[in-house]
């Protein structure tokens, strides 16, 4: 991951995965050096940790008042990590596994046998609704990793009804049938 070149990474952790503190961009190391000079030195020499480049931080500690200095190492990882779904607009869902819903697309992995995109349209109520998933899984994609905006102009989302339009509609629906 660290040799994917792009401005943000997200990560949906999946089945696999050990749990979120595994992949914090900025772990502390054990132990309080001396001086920022003291971390810069660290670095300067090539200093490791588990492969990856610390990065000196200073902070203001609450146990001594005066200004101390901490090594962490940076791993270069993820922006953010989530362990469930996560809507990122109205109509996009990121999840592991695959969701299938009438109101956003679905952009997952997970599934290593299945086409990297499907379009589906999905029953609820009286309604037919339109929807896209996408896998990501690393074999469905060649390995080459995928851009956001990429795949979501693959799938336009002016065709997909909002869960707030559906909301709307359901419930003039049930009105409508009490009357």
């Amino acid at each position: 991951m660290s040799k994917i070149k792009c401005d943000y990474k997200v990560l949906v952790t999946g089945n696999h995965d050990a749990g979120n503190r595994n992949y914090e961009r900025k772990h502390k190391l054990q132990g309080k050096v001396k001086s920022i000079k003291e971390a810069n030195e660290a670095v300067r020499k090539g200093e490791w940790f588990n492969g990856t480049k610390m990065v000196p931080v200073s902070y203001w500690s609450e146990d001594n008042p005066r200004f101390a200095t901490e090594l962490y190492y940076d791993n270069r990882l993820f922006d953010e990590i989530y362990d469930g779904p996560l809507f990122i607009r109205d109509k996009i869902v990121l999840s592991h596994e695959r969701i299938e819903l009438p109101f956003a697309i679905d952009i997952h992995g997970h599934e290593h046998t299945q086409p990297f995109m499907e379009e589906k349209e999905l029953k609820r109520y009286d309604e037919t609704y339109k929807t896209y998933l996408f896998n990501l899984a690393a074999d469905a994609i060649d390995f080459k990793p995928k851009r956001l905006d990429e795949i979501v102009a693959l799938a336009p989302l002016s065709g997909i009804t909002s869960i707030h339009r559906m909301t709307i509609d359901n419930a003039a629906r049930e009105i409508e049938n009490e009357a």
